[in-house]
Parts: C-alpha cells; sequence; structure tokens
C-alpha cells in the first residue's frame, strides 16, 4: 500500500545534508538486477561511484524526489535535470537539447518495491518538467528492462535511440526515450 510512503521534493537548501542517504538508495538499488552494476558507494568526485553519481547531478542542479517510509528513511529517489551543454556530453541523449528535461535516474530499495513508488517518482519529475515549462522530457534506460521500457510507452515515451555506455562497471545497451509534453496535453 503506498499510503504508508510519502514523496517530496528535496527544498535545495536540505540536499547536501541528505545527499549520502540518497547516494546510498542509488547505489543499491542499481546493484540489483537488471544493472547488475560493480560500483562502489564512494568517491564522491567519481560518477561512476552511487555518492558520485548523484554528487554530479546535484552539482549540475538536479531536482531531487524522494520516497520516504513511515519512519522518516529515504527509500526512493528520482532525480531529474534540465539540460545544459556539459549534461548533453555526459550523457549522450540524441535530439536533446539545452533546457530540455532528463529524468537521470529512479531507485527504490529492494524491500520497498511493489509500492508504486517507481510511479510516484516518475510522475513527480514529469509534473515538475510541466511546471517549468519544459516541453520534451527524457529517459534512458536498459534495453534489458523491458518493464521500465514498457511503463514509459504507456505514459507516452518514444524512442529516440540506443547505444552502448560504460557505467557502474558495466557495459551494457540503453535506450533513450522522449516524451513531449506538449503533445501529452492534447492527446
Amino acid at each position: 500500500m503506498t499510503s504508508q510512503f510519502t514523496v517530496e521534493l528535496v527544498e535545495p537548501s536540505c540536499l547536501m545534508s541528505q545527499l549520502e542517504e540518497i547516494g546510498g538508495v542509488v547505489h543499491r538499488s542499481f546493484l540489483e538486477p537488471p544493472w547488475n552494476f560493480t560500483w562502489s558507494f564512494e568517491p564522491s568526485d567519481d560518477p561512476d561511484s552511487g555518492l558520485g553519481f548523484v554528487t554530479m547531478l546535484a552539482s549540475h542542479g538536479a531536482d531531487f524526489f524522494v520516497a520516504r517510509d513511515s519512519d522518516g528513511r529515504i527509500v526512493g529517489v528520482g532525480a531529474g535535470i534540465a539540460f545544459d551543454q556539459s549534461m548533453l556530453e555526459h550523457f549522450k541523449v540524441n535530439g536533446a537539447e539545452c533546457g530540455d528535461y532528463y529524468c537521470a535516474t529512479v531507485a527504490v530499495d529492494g524491500a520497498s518495491r511493489k509500492n508504486g513508488l517507481f510511479k510516484k517518482l516518475v510522475d513527480a519529475r514529469i509534473q515538475n518538467a510541466r511546471n517549468r515549462g519544459i516541453s520534451k522530457v527524457y529517459v534512458r534506460t536498459r534495453v534489458d528492462a523491458q518493464t521500465v521500457i514498457d511503463y514509459y510507452t504507456r505514459l507516452g515515451f518514444t524512442e529516440v535511440t540506443r547505444y552502448m555506455v560504460e557505467q557502474g562497471g558495466t557495459r551494457s545497451e540503453r535506450v533513450v526515450m522522449v516524451m513531449d509534453l506538449d503533445s501529452a496535453l492534447t492527446s
């Protein structure tokens, strides 16, 4: 039941004090299938570590949404960011332009899965982009994460490209998908 969880935007002034807990959720989540990363939690200056990945996103002004359980622990994370030039180069999202929104990550602790948190975190980021007047939202995931691809397709995302990437100590094919929020509002 999702009622035992709350999803909230982390205020920028509070982000740094929560970054280690946020990074821990991302790190643990991506050690599991289908991602199977072999990355370490630290160092914070290495974007191929759990903490380093979220630190890199934070340094570029990412929005972080967290899901908290009834005890206040962070059990889910969704990060999104308006692309700037350096983020476009890092993430290699074909067709994206500066100012488009990138749903950079969704991670839910294993014990908290099957409670609708993935959906709530995705919805929060899409709504955040709408509220900011952004018209295009991008996601990327592994090609073998078919459940995730199917979910994004049902939301209205369409495939843009596929490419190989090295991340978290693994090499895998990624699929990039886009949703035109202007079209999604009229359909």
